[in-house]
Order: structure tokens, then C-alpha cells, then sequence
């Protein structure tokens, strides 16, 4: 029973009302089944054996082993249930005490009490219940699918075109737009084209806040619900069967699973060997129920489960900020990077853009990809390269508390130049998208079919990195930056792009495509087609939010403001133009052509210098990041000015982080390193524009 309460109930119940986990990672119906009885019934039964047998060697040592079992089960029960009381603030070490010392008396009751045992003997029906509940839950779709899940939908096509569909994951309207409300065409120069050659939807908002709803909102028209999961079974009439029948499709579907086997061929119907799925399964299971049955501040310490889709420990690091000396962040990079190639969502964008135009004579093609960028984590370059910042650090930015069960209590710190930081890397994978999509555009150019193809470029939603702020999707974050979405559709030999303002929405996506190739169909949609001549005129929008619905006008005034505050930071020069407010002068300035004044009254500890003593342009992954300490503790937070090969390349700040040390972090572009020795410098800098001074600091 206690097992059953513990561990199988919670677990079970977190993953039946997140069906997305075993979507994404292709679980057939048997690893569901296995996984439900392996921890409901197997488990407990596994402790029972254990007892039974250390009983018979020596009944003392079992009657202690069941003690001491069943105590570290009852914690698991009570430490989840005092994490959303008062208790829960507690560090997490005296959490865990005064759970095992209730945990004692509950155990003590128990074999005090005739009573209380004959009552638990009811109890051996829960670990039935629990894996009732758990196959009564969203799951039961994954186990029975129903053999009309893939009938044909498939529509009547009066004007096929070749089409190009593209989803970028967590990409937010303010990422592309300078602060004049048009798209960045230094830093984006994909993005400005198509905005150029189609029409630019610069009001769109997604009508989800999360993957798993968004995407089947796009693909099939109609408002996703909690209730269903994101499969073909609940989702039968979407783009991909209704195009099923006239187009050859080529679907990248790493989260959702709408298309059809039958339509889709190989590319839906990759089966994975059970000992990669299980090996990768129990691993994510680990890190799922240490953030349900620890204490928060313990939680904290593992990686993130709120921000992807599994696949938890596979980009997190063991690296500890403010430690540049440790040994750890240099093995957890290299880590990193092999995990990266086993798990890499390059490939999956690679194979995609390889692929366009390929299909039978005579046949149009449905080319689909839903790209895991900018999306965390962050480990792209501009180029698609790894750069070498392990993500585990950036837990530093993240307040609050995640308490057993609730892994949405998290925020951003207050401070922007932190916020800043962490947008940045965000950025780097925003520019990463704009080379995927400009690949991909030059490959239908170089088979003569970019005038002729439908393009529709767009993201399922956007992310947020607004300081203080939460990091879930509650109304107080939603509007201005989760919301705002990218929409660019380019119509097949369009002759003019222009900029439409209309309150567009996700679910006006198919009505849209299917207008666009005379697709007749019976299908019912919730959005309206954008090239209609009889669309609804739009006053408002009502989307809900974790916490509440939202309630909004028709104008894209918060993604303005979003677009202003980035362009404040980061200038006109992507990524890489941060700096603190004031000191963007600096950057490619010639050292030699500023003022220099005395040495930086403190020595400074840079992480691994030596690793810009011999550089591959070509290898993986590349050195760019910096990270170091200020070591002498009366220095306060100082701007620090970072020059490579004689000229500054990147300004940064150092904070005090929750060791007491005085640390900094900052990005090197990569067109600034040259192979082999590269000249890192370091300066304190003082003064202010026009008039800086450089105070060179020394190890």
C-alpha cells in the first residue's frame, strides 16, 4: 500500500494527464503497459521478496529491512503533502527530518496497533486502482487505438502546389522585429525575405501556450483540448489526411504524431530498439520522481522536466557556477557534446532540408517540420555548431522554489543583465532558425521551386525571459511574450509580399492552406481562412492561461514593446551586440585606439584559458564562452570588456552569485576566433561614452 501511495500513484498520475511524454518518445502500447504494472505491482512486490528473503536468513534483519522500508515510503508520502504547506519553506534537509520522524511514529502505530494492521489489509486493492486511474487517464489512447484512428480524410485538390511547412518551437514574434515593427534583416536575412516575397501576418498569436496543444491547433484547425493528446486517434481530421490522398508527405513530427503511417511511410514509423527506449525511459522516470517526492530546494538541484518533452539529462551538465576552477564543466561540455550527437535535433533539420523536392512524378509534395529551435536547450551557435556553455549553469538565473509536485513555481531573477544572458543564448538558436530556413529556401531555388511553393513559416509559441517574471504561462507573462507569434505565408507564385495586420490565429492556419490549393473538404474548423474576403473583423482575444483566461485587444502593441526592450539590449547586431546599458561602444573598437589606465585592482580566474591556444574553427564544441571570478572580495560588481586578437568583442558584468563570489559570463562570437592562438584580454572598464578607460586585468 505504502509503495502504491508513494511512488506508483504519483508517478502515474503526473504521466497519465502528460500523455506527451510517451508520445514524444514513441512508446508503443506495450512499454505504457509494462511501465504501469512494472510500478504498481512489480515494485512493491520486489520490496516484499526482499523482506521475505532477509527473513529467512534472519528474521530480526528482515523485521528491521521492513521497518526501515516502509518508513523511506511513508517520507515519500508525507513529503509531498507538506511541500505546499509552510513546512515546504523549510530547508530541504529539515523537511526530510521531520518526515522521517513522523514517518517513525506512523510505523510505530502500526505495529502498536491491531487495528490499524487489519485495516492496511484493505489496502491491497490500491495497487489495482492505481493502474485503473492511470489507463482511465489520456494514456488509454496510446494503448487502444482505434482502427478508424487513420481512416481518410483526405480532400478534392483543385490548385496543388508543392508545399514547404515549417513550426519553429518557442519562437516569440519580438525575436525577429527591430523597433520599427519590421523583421531584422541584418540578423534574420531568411525571415526578412519571406516577408519580402509573402504575406506577413505581423499580428498572429498562438491559441496554446504549450507544444502539445499548439501544434494540433495548427495542423487541424480546431482548438486542442487537455483532454486529448496529440495523435492521430484524437486528432483524425488534420492537414496530413486531408492532403493524404493528392500529395507525397514527408512529416518531422518529433513531438506530436498526427500523420498517418500509411501517408507518412518510414519517416512515422521509426521503431526504436526497447533497450534505447527503456535505457532513456527509466533515466527520465528518475529525474521525474525526484522533482515529485523530494523537497524543492533538493528538487532544484536536478535538471529541468517543465521544459521539454524527456530527454531530461541529456544537455545538463554537472557544472557549478562560480567555480571556473572545477574539472566538472569541462567534462560536463564534453559530455554533453556525445549525448548531443546520439540526440541531436541537427540531424532530423539536415534530413528535412535534404529531402525537399524529392517525390514521385506528377505527384506535389507535403514537406513538414517541426524544429525543436529556438527552443531549449541552448547549445547552437549561429552556424548550428555546439558552443561550449554548459546549459546546467543557467539554473543560477532561475528564483523561487520548485516544491514536490508543483514544477511550475519557478521565475527569472530581477536582474536584467541576467535575464539578458540567458535571452541571449535564445537568440543564437533564433539565428540558427533563420540559417535552417535559408537553407531551405535556397534548396527550392536550386530545383526551380520556390516561386511555385506554398511556404508557411511559423512557431507554436513563445517563451518568456522578462526579469522577475514566471516561467510558466500564467497571465502575467503570456500576452506580452508566449502569445506573439511569427506567421509568414508565401502563396504559390505571390507577386508582391506586404504586411497584414489582422488578428490572425493558429487555427486559421489550415482554412488558410486549404483556400490557398482548393482543397474540398467537410472538415469543421474553429479558425477562418486569412485570405478570405469574408474573415471575421476580430475586437479581441480570449486565450487561456495556466492561471486564468486572458482577455485582450486586437494589436500587436506587446510584441512592440517586447521588439523595443530587445533592440535596447542587443542593438541592431543580433546576439551578439549585448552589453550593459551604456557601454555597446565599446564593442569592435580597436584596444589600441582606447585609453588605458592602471592595471584592474584585482586578479582575475578565468575557466580553462588555455583553450584559446590552439582553435579549430571546424571542431565541436567551439570555445566561446568565458567565464571567470574576481578575486579580490572588497572589488564589487564591475563592467568587464573582453578583447580578442586586439579588439573588443563582447562587454559583460559580474554579479555575486549565491556562493558570495563575484562572477561574470560572456559569449565570444565566433567570426572573431581564428584558428590556432588567439589573444584573450581581459579589462576592468570605467567612465563612460565617449570616454572609457581600460583597466587591464591579470590572472
Amino acid at each position: 500500500m505504502l509503495a502504491s501511495l508513494g511512488v506508483a500513484h504519483p508517478l502515474l498520475d503526473l504521466l497519465g494527464r502528460n500523455a506527451a511524454f510517451f508520445v514524444a518518445r514513441d512508446s508503443p502500447p506495450s512499454d505504457v503497459i509494462v511501465l504501469a504494472i512494472v510500478v504498481a505491482l512489480l515494485f512493491p512486490m520486489m520490496l516484499i521478496g526482499l523482506v521475505l528473503a532477509v527473513k529467512r536468513v534472519s528474521r530480526d534483519a528482515g523485521t528491521w529491512l521492513h521497518v526501515v522500508i516502509s518508513s523511506l515510503l511513508c517520507m515519500m508520502i508525507i513529503v509531498p503533502m507538506t511541500g505546499r504547506t509552510p513546512i515546504g519553506r523549510l530547508p530541504g534537509w529539515l523537511q526530510l527530518l521531520l518526515a522521517g520522524v513522523v514517518a517513525a511514529l506512523v510505523i510505530f502505530a502500526y505495529w502498536k496497533s491491531t487495528g490499524l494492521r487489519a485495516a492496511v489489509r484493505w489496502g491491497v486493492a490500491i495497487p489495482v486502482a492505481v493502474v485503473g486511474l492511470f489507463f482511465a487517464s489520456s494514456v488509454s489512447t496510446l494503448v487502444v487505438q482505434p482502427a478508424s484512428a487513420s481512416a481518410s480524410a483526405s480532400a478534392s485538390i483543385s490548385n496543388p502546389a508543392p508545399i514547404v511547412f515549417i513550426v519553429f518551437d518557442g519562437l516569440s514574434l519580438r525575436d525577429l522585429m527591430d523597433d520599427q515593427g519590421r523583421v531584422q534583416e541584418s540578423t534574420y536575412p531568411a525571415f526578412s525575405r519571406l516577408a519580402r516575397d509573402g504575406t506577413w501576418y505581423r499580428n498572429a498569436i498562438t491559441t496554446h501556450y504549450n507544444t502539445e496543444l499548439s501544434v494540433p491547433a495548427i495542423l487541424s484547425g480546431v482548438a486542442a483540448s487537455t483532454d486529448k493528446i496529440p495523435t492521430l486517434t484524437d486528432y483524425p481530421r488534420n492537414l496530413f489526411t486531408m492532403l493524404a490522398g493528392a500529395y507525397d508527405i514527408r512529416a518531422v513530427e518529433p513531438i506530436t504524431k498526427l500523420c498517418p503511417k500509411e501517408a507518412c511511410g518510414q519517416a512515422a514509423d521509426v521503431n526504436t530498439a526497447w533497450h534505447v527506449r527503456w535505457s532513456g525511459l527509466v533515466t527520465d522516470l528518475r529525474v521525474v520522481a525526484g522533482h515529485l517526492m523530494l523537497p524543492g530546494d533538493i528538487a532544484d538541484g536536478l535538471p529541468p522536466i517543465d521544459e521539454t518533452w524527456g530527454g531530461f539529462t541529456t544537455i545538463e551538465g554537472d557544472a557549478v557556477e562560480g567555480d571556473p576552477s572545477a574539472n566538472a564543466t569541462e567534462f560536463s561540455v564534453r559530455e554533453v557534446f556525445g549525448q548531443a550527437v546520439e540526440n541531436d535535433r541537427r540531424r532530423a533539420m539536415d534530413e528535412f532540408v535534404d529531402g525537399i523536392a524529392i517525390g514521385e512524378e506528377g505527384r506535389p509534395t507535403f514537406d513538414f517540420l517541426h524544429a525543436l529551435i529556438p527552443h531549449n536547450p541552448w547549445v547552437y551557435l549561429p552556424s548550428g555548431q555546439l558552443h561550449d556553455l554548459p546549459d546546467a549553469r543557467l539554473t543560477a538565473r532561475i528564483t523561487g522554489r520548485r516544491s514536490a509536485g508543483d514544477v511550475w513555481d519557478r521565475r527569472w531573477v530581477d536582474d536584467p543583465w541576467l535575464t539578458d544572458q540567458v535571452y541571449q543564448l535564445h537568440l543564437l538558436q533564433v539565428e540558427y532558425a533563420d540559417e535552417v530556413l535559408g537553407q531551405v529556401i535556397d534548396r527550392l531555388e536550386r530545383h526551380g521551386l520556390y516561386d511555385e511553393t506554398l511556404i508557411v513559416v511559423m512557431a507554436d509559441h513563445g517563451l518568456t525571459y522578462a526579469p522577475g517574471m514566471p516561467l510558466n504561462r500564467g497571465a502575467s507573462v503570456i500576452i506580452d511574450d508566449i502569445l506573439p507569434i511569427p506567421l509568414f505565408i508565401k502563396e504559390p507564385n505571390q507577386v508582391r509580399g506586404h504586411v497584414d495586420d489582422y488578428r490572425a490565429l493558429t487555427t486559421d492556419v489550415l482554412p488558410t492552406v486549404a483556400e490557398i490549393i482548393g482543397a474540398e473538404t467537410t472538415s469543421e474548423f474553429d479558425g477562418t481562412s486569412l485570405v478570405s474576403e469574408t474573415r471575421p473583423q476580430r475586437a479581441y482575444t480570449e486565450v487561456q492561461a495556466v492561471d486564468r483566461t486572458v482577455r485582450f485587444g486586437a494589436d500587436s502593441e506587446a510584441a512592440m514593446q517586447g521588439a523595443r526592450r530587445r533592440v535596447a539590449s542587443f542593438g541592431d547586431e543580433g546576439a551578439f551586440g549585448l552589453a550593459p546599458a551604456g557601454f555597446h561602444g565599446l564593442l569592435h573598437s580597436p584596444t589600441e585606439g582606447l585609453l588605458h589606465g592602471d592595471a584592474f585592482p584585482s586578479g582575475v580566474s578565468l575557466h580553462d584559458p588555455g583553450r584559446w591556444e590552439d582553435v579549430d574553427k571546424g571542431a565541436e564544441p567551439l570555445p566561446v564562452s568565458v567565464q571567470g571570478l574576481i578575486r579580490d572580495e572588497s572589488v564589487d560588481e564591475s563592467v568587464i570588456a573582453l578583447a580578442l586578437n586586439g579588439e573588443i568583442v563582447a562587454v559583460t558584468r559580474s554579479y555575486i552569485n549565491a556562493n558570495g563570489d563575484n562572477y561574470f559570463t560572456a559569449l565570444l562570437p565566433p567570426t572573431a576566433l581564428i584558428d590556432g592562438v588567439n589573444d584573450l584580454v581581459l579589462y576592468g572598464v570605467t567612465g563612460s561614452a565617449p570616454t572609457f578607460v581600460l583597466h587591464e586585468a591579470k590572472d
